[in-house]
């Protein structure tokens, strides 16, 4: 966009000069949206030795979304962050493996240097919402079954909220917070439970949330988050289509020599991360480039 590539209206509107209209630049944005639940792992439940973080990896239909399987994604981690306290909090999260909701990229109102204005909409479609409230009841049951309450347990809500960031920091005083709160919540029980309660979570608690669709919808929209996944922002289609931004040659249509070579070009986003599918996709259109010179 900030090239002169884009919608013309907006390119105007942001005093950039119109190099070609191509009204598709910057919609069409798609994510895995995400929702986590986390919980105190017991001693025996958690992976100390291991140099990162271990993932299970479920994929399921949801049966809610029409002409979709496999629409759902559940993973059950570990080990939450690098600290103490996060080395004995174990997070079960649920995304949508396909979204129906759709966002956009736009130049910033305040100007090209301050970066790119991201509106993901992430739950914007009814559909997307209604199954993001049934993973999370899918969730809160597997947390109430005796196997797995033995060693996970005082479930709550958990987000990448503005403290959370804060506390992710690797630095001395994090360290040392994190060590005198994993001491505390391996005092007792008591003490543990009013930690969760009182200093980590900052949520209505699972059974308030349980007991109230509305209450529950209204959190989940606030605190989606993202598994890092965005595509799609310049899709691939036929060069008659009027929101397709590029050829099946990857080539931007309307140009010669311009090509794309990431995730956005993807018109609908894979149905698991995307690391994979971006790695063949610029192997691909390197092949691609190569016949065309």
């Amino acid at each position: 966009m900030v090239s002169g590539i884009g919608p013309g209206q907006h390119l105007a509107e942001r005093s950039v000069q119109i190099l070609l209209d191509r009204q598709g630049v910057g919609q069409n944005l798609q994510d895995h949206p995400l929702l986590s639940i986390s919980s105190y792992l017991s001693r025996e439940a958690r992976a100390d030795g291991a140099s990162r973080r271990n993932f299970a990896y479920l994929r399921y239909s949801s049966g809610m979304a029409e002409g979709w399987d496999s629409d759902m994604i559940m993973m059950a981690i570990c080990r939450s962050s690098w600290h103490a306290v996060g080395r004995r909090i174990g997070t079960l999260s649920a995304n949508l493996a396909y979204a129906f909701s759709r966002g956009a990229v736009r130049i910033s109102s305040t100007g090209i240097d301050t970066g790119p204005e991201v509106a993901f909409n992430w739950l914007a479609d009814k559909r997307d919402r209604d199954r993001m409230v049934d993973a999370f009841h899918r969730m809160a049951r597997i947390y109430g079954t005796g196997d797995v309450s033995r060693f996970a347990s005082f479930p709550f809500m958990s987000s990448y909220s503005a403290r959370v960031r804060v506390l992710q920091q690797n630095t001395f005083r994090n360290t040392f917070l994190t060590n005198m709160g994993a001491a505390l919540m391996e005092s007792s029980k008591t003490v543990r439970r009013l930690m969760i309660e009182n200093y980590i979570q900052d949520t209505p608690p699972l059974k308030t949330l349980l007991s109230d669709r509305d209450l529950l919808e209204a959190y989940i929209c606030r605190n989606v988050g993202s598994t890092f996944h965005p595509v799609g922002t310049c899709r691939l289609g036929a060069e008659d289509d009027p929101l397709a931004v590029t050829a099946p040659d990857s080539r931007v249509i309307g140009t010669q020599n311009i090509f794309v070579a990431d995730a956005s070009l993807m018109p609908e986003i894979t149905r698991t991360n995307t690391n994979i599918p971006a790695i063949m996709i610029g192997e691909k259109v390197a092949d691609l480039i190569k016949e065309t010179t």
